[in-house]
């Protein structure tokens, strides 16, 4: 995983966080669903924001970088592909 100029969190991210952490509290606490996780840039930013995130992402690869990105993620976040999802619903 390289750090590169584009290694941060989308650019909405910051302008949203607010008003998401709001709506999770208005909602007892809920998990916020991140699908296309991609290499967790953004998944990171959630969890140190203190948000349950359950992200989803359909590359075996981009999944690695995410949970090298996200060292708590056994605990904090589960990544897996959406079949394993369905799997646990």
């Amino acid at each position: 995983m390289e750090n590169d100029p584009g290694d941060g969190p989308d650019d909405w991210l910051p302008r949203w966080l607010p008003p998401l952490k709001a709506s999770v509290a208005d909602a007892a606490g809920a998990p916020v669903l991140e699908l296309g996780c991609g290499p967790g840039r953004d998944t990171a930013v959630l969890v140190g924001a203190g948000l349950s995130v359950v992200a989803l992402e359909l590359c075996a690869t981009r999944l690695d970088e995410a949970r090298q990105r996200v060292p708590t993620i056994e605990r904090r976040i589960g990544l897996q592909r959406p079949a394993q999802l369905r799997q646990q619903l």
